[in-house]
């Protein structure tokens, strides 16, 4: 039963450590781990491959192993490249991720198969936060590259469209829920394909996954702008989504600011940013703030690790105007006295600091009830509306 074992090593957060401590030090970690991992085939040449790739890729290839024992061998080898390890003076975190597979006797895969069986194996053990990912079964081989054939066929479907400049834009009213107005509506990404619109929901971790979101971000502000017209005939303020990385980059600062000027003083822009994505680009965000009268909104609100203190100090600064209370909270109000005492809670903080809440997800009448009892300001759902391009938008509304 002693069929070659191939294993990569991939070392996690070399960027961070880089720019934290310098790329001498990150050099200094990629050579402890490459270290370990030869030490590891040294101790039986014969039978042990160890192979240095490129940006600090390291592989292992293990022959006549069984695999009780080569699984000891590995979580062992786990054990000594993760953790807190004195490098150059320096205590530095370590975080590695052993992916493994065995290699079938007819060569039932191929060279791209192994290549995304250890893809999707190590992206696992990521999410799992597991340190080592191994799969010797056949059929288990098989369901794995089902998977990651299907994913890595979403990923070209993703990048070819963003590429062809497939990304469109429908919008969700936002409504008053006191008096059932229009006030606002956010505009939401979709993919074009086969004359159908993909939500959003189905391909973003993958737009994030190929590190396009600033595109797929540049390339909503675009499309806004085009229908600027048909949004100022339907409302004063227009919401729209923005990657935290997005902020980082000059070309999209640049955009936004473009945009917002576009729409002023017509409609007023409102840039929706995760609680979380808040907390990493506070700088940032502050500096388009000086430059850009722009508004922000903290989205996905309650769920997240933003602490009271921060949400007054944004709030004071003039830097968000919006809370967006996080949908699954909102959802199961209904149903749970914990959900509606935080909810509650959040639309009384923003009420002290001046700031409008939106509820979304209210998908029945029993939500939009409690919601209003809790004197929350606005309210987006499907009991509203669903998601539509503007012309039909403006049919229905204007």
């Amino acid at each position: 039963d002693a069929l070659p074992i191939f294993t990569t090593i991939d070392i996690l957060g070399l960027k961070r450590i880089n720019d934290l401590y310098g790329h001498e030090i990150g050099d200094a970690v990629i050579e402890f781990v490459k270290k370990e991992a030869q030490a590891l085939t040294k101790a039986e040449p014969k039978n042990a491959l160890f192979v240095k790739g490129v940006v600090g890729d390291i592989y292992l290839l293990h022959l006549d192993y069984d695999e009780a024992k080569l699984k000891s061998m590995i979580e062992s080898l786990a054990s000594r490249i993760n953790g807190n390890v004195t490098i150059g003076g320096r205590s530095v975190e370590i975080e590695c991720v052993i992916a493994g597979l065995k290699i079938e006797a007819y060569r039932d895969l191929s060279e791209m198969d192994i290549r995304r069986i250890l893809d999707y194996l190590t992206s696992e053990a990521k999410r799992q936060k597991e340190r080592v990912k191994l799969v010797f079964d056949l059929g288990e081989k098989r369901r794995i590259l089902a998977i990651s054939n299907k994913r890595f066929s979403d990923l070209l479907f993703v990048k070819k469209s963003l590429k062809e400049r497939r990304i469109r834009a429908v919008y969700q009213p936002i409504f008053e829920l006191s008096g059932g107005r229009l006030a606002a509506v956010e505009a939401l990404a979709r993919i074009e394909a086969e004359e159908k619109l993909i939500a959003a929901g189905i391909f973003i971790d993958t737009i994030y996954e190929l590190g396009m979101a600033t595109e797929m971000d540049m390339q909503m502000l675009d499309i806004v702008k085009i229908e600027k017209t048909k949004i100022s005939e339907l409302t004063d303020t227009l919401f729209i989504n923005a990657a935290a990385q997005s902020f980082m980059q000059l070309p999209y600062r640049k955009k936004l600011k473009e945009t917002v000027e576009h729409f002023a003083p017509e409609v007023k822009v409102v840039v929706e940013i995760t609680e979380q994505s808040l907390l990493e680009t506070i700088e940032m965000i502050q500096k388009i703030k000086q430059r850009c009268v722009v508004t922000f909104a903290a989205d996905d609100f309650g769920t997240g690790f933003t602490s009271l203190k921060t949400v007054v100090d944004l709030a004071e600064e003039g830097l968000i105007e919006y809370i967006k209370i996080d949908g699954m909270l909102v959802r199961d109000i209904a149903d749970s006295e914990r959900y509606r005492k935080v909810v509650e809670m959040i639309a009384m903080m923003g009420k002290r600091l001046d700031l409008g809440i939106i509820a979304e997800y209210i998908e029945n009448n029993r939500i939009e009830t409690i919601l209003k009892r809790m004197q929350v300001d606005y309210g987006q759902g499907y009991l509203f509306c669903y998601p539509d391009i503007i012309e039909n938008l403006l049919i229905r509304y204007a």
